[in-house]
């Protein structure tokens, strides 16, 4: 499908208002588009707030009491069942009641995923508290506003972020500070066999630390269970529409200043009732390992690497280092079947794959569920990622051929809307056509999703708008920004409130949703046309033999299309460089105007 400009510039209109295939007023809901049965649905629903109204620690252990002795968590070698995992959660259950906090309040963290990470928000859950997790990285006057602002009495650490929040946090002397090590759970043995891994690269330790228990209120996890666990706890009732976690916003993240977002209970166990095979048509994971390496300040990484997978009975495997180059290192020790990622860790990724003579024999055959979250892969990307899947041999453990074409970017979604809003894939082996339109992503059956025009009225079939939606599973609200979540939430002229999604979007006549592109910034021409970036980007990487990848980004009105070349092209010489270039040029101009190509800046890069 072909998006005509000209009809944005006949009516100076800054949406699509005509329909290239034909209007289709009185589209039918989104659920009755995919489920065979709504009663089905409605019933779900019905079920999870009458007879599953209570805390994600009690709908997990419910849905696992016969999983008892499966492997939950995976850490550094050490296999932990669920039996474990809640035995664990148990302790610090007792600690934290007999410490004295009550339902309601909040819990600072600045951890890693670790299965310490796990127990506390187990925990948590159950005594109806709320856990506050943000990231060392962020902007530090920042997290002093948060610990301002959380009234909270502790604060949970593990000993990869002490160093960098450590002066911040000496700043509330009344704080007790809990400290924990990434190698607390570490297997030995496998530690040892590993000394030279990535995986085991020097950090503080406690033998380095242990001179601070005590001092500045600082104690050891392990302390502070030996001194408040009883064994006993006094245990509140917590329903699905309690405050549970506070995270933080990823996308929109500036200066280290992420929005902080307040989810309640209902959105993880409705996010994974609806993971469940007859509603969302997706094989069971109760066999597979997720690998959980978004930190966990990400809701995306909190529901979809962890609580979904745990709500299967499958295993996680908890990575607490999150960089780009160690990301393939951490897909070979951890043998993860799901792997939630950025598309920038799955390029970079496969780079490696290709450059490293270290990596050449490597196969993936674990691996069946490979998914890009957040940015949507072009399809210049998909194919190069394809090409390394099918030498990887990814998924020939689970099945007799590569998974390969595979659509990667159909993990949509954002944390406000509690994670991802879509199925992890259709189907087992859905083929990309590279010559006709995306397939576009499944919506999950209890997410009520729309395309807007800019007069907040439905578009139909095909016609570009802005996404919004809503369900059980959307934020209940930005904490301490009362602008930011009106500005989120958005009546249209049907009378409903929904949350954007600030892309742009169309729904095809299969129900599928496609996301186009962020919404915001775009090129305004002289007679007042408005055209999105992702058009832009989308007609120079028409050029699918020679680009890759594309980000063109508006400034001030002047245009920077940021350009990489594939990765196993032969050396291009700057002469045929000018000739890619000048080609994209002649395309943007006879697509949108002169004006569009003048504005034009390339950058390079690898």
């Amino acid at each position: 499908m072909k998006f005509d400009l000209e009809k944005i510039k006949e009516a100076r209109y800054s949406l699509v208002k005509k329909s290239l295939v034909g209007k289709a007023k009185g589209l039918p809901s989104i659920e009755k588009r995919h489920v065979k049965s709504q009663e089905k649905v409605d019933l779900a629903i019905k079920d999870l707030m009458e007879n599953h109204n209570h805390s994600w620690y009690e709908e997990l252990l419910l849905r696992n009491k016969n999983n008892m002795d499966k492997e939950a968590l995976y850490y550094r070698g050490n296999s932990i069942s669920y039996q474990k995992m809640f035995d664990e959660a148990d302790k610090l259950i007792s600690s934290l009641s007999n410490y004295g906090l009550q339902k309601g309040e909040e819990v600072l963290m600045c951890v890693s995923n670790t299965p310490e990470m796990v127990y506390l928000l187990l925990a948590c859950s159950r005594l109806g508290l709320k856990p506050n997790i943000f990231g060392a990285d962020f902007n530090k006057d920042y997290i002093k506003e948060i610990i301002e602002t959380s009234n909270s009495k502790m604060i949970f650490i593990s000993d990869d972020n002490l160093d960098e929040i450590k002066k911040v946090v000496n700043q509330f002397p009344e704080l007790d500070k809990i400290v924990y090590s990434i190698y607390d759970s570490v297997d030995l043995e496998y530690l040892t066999k590993n000394k030279d891994s990535y995986i085991v690269k020097d950090c503080a330790s406690f033998s380095t630390l242990a001179g601070i228990n005590g001092e500045n209120r600082y104690k050891k996890l392990v302390s502070f269970i030996d001194e408040y666990n009883d064994g006993k706890a006094v245990l509140p009732e917590v329903n699905l529409d309690d405050d549970f976690t506070i995270n933080y916003t990823s996308g929109s993240t500036k200066n280290g200043r992420p929005k902080g977002m307040i989810h309640r209970v209902k959105s993880f166990n409705a996010m994974g009732r609806f993971h469940d095979q007859e509603l969302s048509g997706t094989p069971s994971m109760s066999n597979l390992r997720s690998l959980a390496h978004i930190p966990p300040h990400s809701n995306t990484g909190l529901i979809t690497s962890i609580s979904d997978m745990l709500f299967q009975g499958g295993s996680v495997a908890l990575e607490p280092i999150y960089t780009k180059e160690t990301f393939l290192d951490s897909l070979i020790l951890n043998e993860p079947s799901l792997v939630p990622a950025t598309r920038s860790f799955w390029i970079h990724a496969m780079k490696q794959y290709l450059n490293d003579p270290k990596y050449h024999d490597l196969k993936f055959p674990h691996m069946l569920a490979p998914i890009s979250v957040g940015e949507a892969v072009s399809r210049n990307e998909e194919k190069f990622i394809n090409d390394c899947f099918k030498k990887l041999k990814v998924g020939t453990k689970m099945v007799p051929f590569p998974l390969s074409p595979v659509t990667l970017s159909i993990g949509g979604g954002d944390c406000e809307h509690g994670g991802l809003f879509f199925t992890l894939f259709k189907q087992l082996r859905e083929k990309v056509s590279f010559s006709k339109e995306e397939y576009g992503l499944k919506p999950f059956a209890l997410a009520n999703l729309k395309v807007l025009d800019e007069n907040l009225c439905e578009c139909g079939f095909n016609e570009l708008g802005l996404l919004v939606g809503d369900s059980l599973c959307t934020m209940k609200e930005y904490k301490n920004n009362s602008e930011a979540t009106e500005k989120f939430f958005i009546k249209d002229n049907d009378g409903e409130v929904n949350g954007k999604f600030n892309v742009w979007s169309y729904i095809d006549k299969k129900g599928n949703v496609h996301f186009k592109g962020r919404a915001g910034n775009e090129f305004i021409s002289y007679d007042g046309t408005r055209i999105p970036m992702f058009m832009i980007a989308d007609t120079i990487l028409e050029d699918t033999k020679n680009i890759m990848s594309c980000e063109v980004v508006n400034i001030n009105n002047k245009l920077v299309a940021h350009i990489e070349f594939y990765p196993n092209m032969k050396i291009l010489t700057s002469t045929q460089e000018d000739i890619i270039l000048y080609n994209a040029l002649e395309r943007l101009e006879k697509k949108f105007s002169k004006e569009v190509s003048e504005n034009m800046y390339f950058m390079i890069h690898d």
